[in-house]
């Protein structure tokens, strides 16, 4: 009987006196109360969710106003916001077109050949940005504008995408045709 590990004097004490000692046992995590300071408190981060949510909403309505909300503009703040977005179109184009077609003046030269070719992805991301840009502060645009609009943008985008990377050619012939078709509609609608 010696040989058996004899109960430390203070486990012994829990076992001899257990009632002296049932308040310091840990609590289980799974039966931890919820306080009422607690559930008051996720209670107010709800309220203040549902009030963020809906005061976000108001402002986009207004900032972003929908669809049919052209009828809220005069015509000449529809007219000049037209103008607006299509003459950011047309310089988008004109950006991309330049810089998309520059030649390295000495062949022989990688570091040319990479400024070459990061002055063209320059000119489609900057063209996407710039058109974007002019959209969001002509939200007396028309909807056929603003979608040709973003449509090309969104081309635009994509096209530099696929260039950074590295696709194939056969793939950045494709967007550029897609492209090209988004210049097109961009033209008739601006027309």
């Amino acid at each position: 009987m010696a040989d058996q590990a004899q109960p430390d004097s203070a486990e012994a004490a829990k076992q001899d006196h257990p009632s002296e000692y049932a308040g310091t046992a840990k609590p289980r995590p799974d039966k931890a109360p919820v306080s009422s300071g607690r559930r008051s408190l996720l209670a107010a981060a709800a309220i203040g969710l549902v009030a963020g949510a809906v005061g976000g909403l108001a402002v986009a309505g207004v900032w972003h106003p929908a669809a049919g909300a052209s009828g809220k503009y005069s015509e000449q703040q529809v007219a000049d916001a037209k103008s607006d977005v299509c003459a950011a179109a047309l310089v988008a184009r004109q950006a991309v077109a330049k810089n998309m077609h520059l030649i390295n003046p000495d062949p022989e030269n990688p570091i040319g050949q990479l400024a070459v070719a990061a002055n063209a992805r320059l000119s489609l991301t900057g063209g996407a940005a710039y058109l974007r840009g002019r959209l969001a502060d002509s939200p007396a645009a028309p909807q056929d504008v603003a979608d040709a609009a973003r449509a090309m943008a969104g081309a635009l985008e994509h096209l530099n995408v696929s260039y950074l990377v590295g696709q194939p050619n056969s793939e950045h012939e494709q967007l550029g045709r897609d492209l090209d078709s988004r210049i097109a509609d961009m033209g008739q609608v601006c027309g």
